[in-house]
């Protein structure tokens, strides 16, 4: 047959432990009276003793204590994020070869995220992915077509220009001129 282990409500354990405390009885005798060991009835009278004052403070003693601990763990990681930001921050500074902010990314970083790095630099992430295509050969020869008229030809308004781009000379679609509009207005081409 086992030997199951006993087990004691909180209720029985106070009701033994009080009774120790009074010493009306020894620990032998409160023992035999409930078929425990003293050893066990010496533990808990200890156990009670160490946390009285416990019963006297108040919860809201202890909710301030763990309130404070929150925010001591809150501080303490904010802490350590902020040396990790600084570490980044020092070695994006002190290499010369990241000119732009793009390649001081380091994508392989163990603790910041490539996001948070770009939070740090005030870059938009999707900038990281994002290589501009250059202009096509045609639209690069028609745009030294029209500068070129442009600049011969600065009193041409935007009714003439147009004429001109529909003429005999160049046969430029409406949304190349556009295009060229976009790149160089008539007002960076005066000043």
């Amino acid at each position: 047959m086992k030997n199951t282990r006993r087990k004691f409500t909180a209720k029985f354990k106070a009701k033994v432990t009080i009774e120790a405390i009074q010493e009306k009885l020894t620990i032998q005798q409160i023992a035999a009276k409930y078929e425990v060991h003293p050893n066990q009835i010496s533990q808990w009278k200890s156990q009670f003793l160490d946390n009285a004052e416990s019963v006297f403070s108040s919860a809201s003693e202890s909710n301030e204590k763990s309130t404070l601990e929150e925010e001591q763990d809150k501080l303490y990681k904010k802490i350590g994020r902020l040396q990790v930001e600084n570490d980044f921050l020092k070695k994006v500074w002190a290499n010369p070869e990241f000119a732009s902010e793009a390649k001081s990314i380091d994508m392989e970083h163990k603790v910041l995220s490539i996001s948070d790095q770009c939070e740090i630099l005030s870059i938009h992430h999707s900038g990281l992915y994002y290589h501009p295509r250059g202009e096509s050969a045609l639209n690069m020869q028609l745009m030294n077509i029209i500068d070129r008229e442009f600049f011969d030809k600065p009193f041409y308004g935007d009714q003439s220009f147009g004429y001109w781009c529909q003429s005999d000379r160049l046969r430029a679609h409406q949304w190349q001129k556009r295009l060229q509009n976009r790149h160089l207005s008539s007002n960076d081409l005066r000043s």
